[in-house]
This record gives C-alpha cells, sequence and structure tokens, in this order.
C-alpha cells in the first residue's frame, strides 16, 4: 500500500523546531518553570516568529495555546467540533497508547499514523474537520523521531536540559514517553479553533503541540 502524504507535515516539523527553541531557553534559566505560564508565552513566541499563520498575533497565540491546555486538563475539545470529528479524533490520540516504551516500535507506529491519515483523507468528514486531526498525526510521527532523537544524543539540547535539573535536584529523572507523545498530538487536536480568531487557526494547533509537550515534560521532571 502506497504511503497516503499528510497535506499537514510542516506542522510537525513546527513543533521539532519549537521545542529546540524552548530547550535552548531553558538551558539559560538556574532552574526549570513551575508553572505553565512561561512555557506557553515561549510556545507563542516561536510560533508568532515563523510567520508561517498570517493574522494571528502573540496574544491571539497565547490563547489558543492556553484554551489548549486547559481542554487537555478538562479533557474537552473546542466547542465547534462534531461528534464524528471527536469520534476521529480519540483514535488519532490514542496512537502511542499501546506502547509503554514508543521508542522500541519507531516503524510499527509511524504505519498506524500513516494508516489512520489515509483513513481521515478518505473519510465524509469535511476538509475543516480533518485539519485538526491530520495535524495531530503529523505532529505524533515528528514528536516521535524528535524526542528518540533528543535522547539519544547525550549533546541534544533536551539532553542538556534534562541533565542539567537532575544535577540541580539530585535526582534522576524517569520520564514516560508515550505521555509526552500523546500531550504533542492533544495540544494540536485540542489547539485549533476555528472562528475564534481572524488567522489561521492551524497556528493554535502548532503552538498547543509545542505547549502541551513541554509542559508535559517539564511536569514529569519537577
Amino acid at each position: 500500500m502506497a504511503q497516503v502524504l499528510n497535506p499537514y507535515a510542516f506542522v510537525g516539523d513546527l513543533h521539532n523546531q519549537g521545542a529546540d527553541f524552548i530547550a535552548q531557553n531553558l538551558l539559560s534559566f538556574d532552574s526549570l518553570p513551575s508553572g505553565v505560564q512561561m512555557l506557553i508565552n515561549l510556545s507563542a513566541t516561536f510560533v508568532h516568529s515563523t510567520g508561517e499563520f498570517p493574522g494571528l498575533t502573540y496574544n491571539d497565540l497565547v490563547e489558543a495555546i492556553t484554551l489548549a491546555h486547559n481542554n487537555i486538563v478538562s479533557d474537552q475539545f473546542p466547542s465547534d467540533y462534531t461528534p464524528e470529528q471527536i469520534a476521529f479524533a480519540h483514535q488519532v490520540e490514542a496512537v502511542f497508547d499501546s506502547y509503554e516504551d514508543p521508542f522500541q516500535h519507531i516503524a510499527e507506529i509511524n504505519e498506524n499514523i500513516d494508516n489512520l491519515v489515509g483513513t481521515v483523507l478518505s473519510s465524509q468528514l469535511s476538509e475543516q474537520e480533518q485539519i485538526p486531526l491530520l495535524a495531530g498525526l503529523a505532529v505524533g510521527k515528528s514528536s516521535l523521531y524528535y524526542w528518540n532523537q533528543q535522547m539519544a544524543d547525550a549533546n541534544s539540547y533536551w539532553s542538556q536540559v534534562i541533565d542539567k535539573h537532575a544535577e540541580t535536584t539530585e535526582k534522576a529523572p524517569t520520564i514516560d514517553w508515550k505521555k509526552v507523545g500523546k500531550a504533542d498530538i492533544k495540544g494540536a487536536v485540542r489547539g485549533f479553533f476555528t472562528g475564534l480568531f481572524s488567522g489561521n487557526a492551524l497556528g493554535g494547533a502548532a503552538g498547543g503541540a509545542i505547549g502541551s509537550s513541554v509542559v508535559e515534560l517539564i511536569d514529569q521532571l519537577l
């Protein structure tokens, strides 16, 4: 079966670049931030700086990423999501659920993601309904590659952040990467708010993915 290309793969690339941006900033801090607001602000700063989403201001992005975070905490979807869309969203958000260590099953997870991209594209959902789902799947694929590479390279930005925190606290971290990856996807799916701003709602999905994953990771470290 030929691989179906995800038209929103660039959102996954933005997730990886944004996570790098935040890690570089965190390396200049004496300690990790204990609240989410700084991480949300950094996510918004990065997405706004890309210029990928004309019409979205920095404040718009802060609001969208905050709403994405709140939706994850309260386990809600944006209010305009249809029941059919939510049913697909649950499948999208569950792509890591069967794997305690997703880094040991990268090929299998990627195949499942590709198959789900094809299922979403061929579904009866409208194009607008498909966008956050496809964005979430793009983020899931990029996230899996990104975090695996970060942990494999002792000199990567996030390895440095984690090591610096471990030295400060004298406590070796135990990270649940399945939860980090799921937070990435949820942030994208639940950060897409149509009709809320005059700009491209996909910016909220990109920012939501970045913010949600780093919030989850920092929360585990703390």
